[in-house]
């Protein structure tokens, strides 16, 4: 009676561990980055995150010194 009631744990048990994960939600751009000034003109190139954070890389189709007197008149 006991060997039984163990294999019965143990196979619960495994079942248990072999359910399915579900993946990470990743944050959307608006939850994580709400006040993020983009770049003119820009395309998203990557992206990246989990539940709490989100990793964007940005391209602009503009010229370095356009893009850093954009950011210079914004701050």
């Amino acid at each position: 009676m006991i060997p039984s009631r163990i294999r019965y744990l143990v196979l619960c048990a495994a079942l248990a561990a072999c359910g399915r994960d579900k993946p990470p939600k990743v944050a959307s751009m608006n939850e994580a980055l709400p006040n993020i000034p983009f770049p003119p003109d820009p395309t998203i190139v990557g992206r990246a995150g989990g539940p709490d954070a989100l990793q964007l890389t940005v391209r602009s189709a503009l010229q370095v010194d356009k893009v850093a007197e954009y950011y210079r008149g914004l701050f």
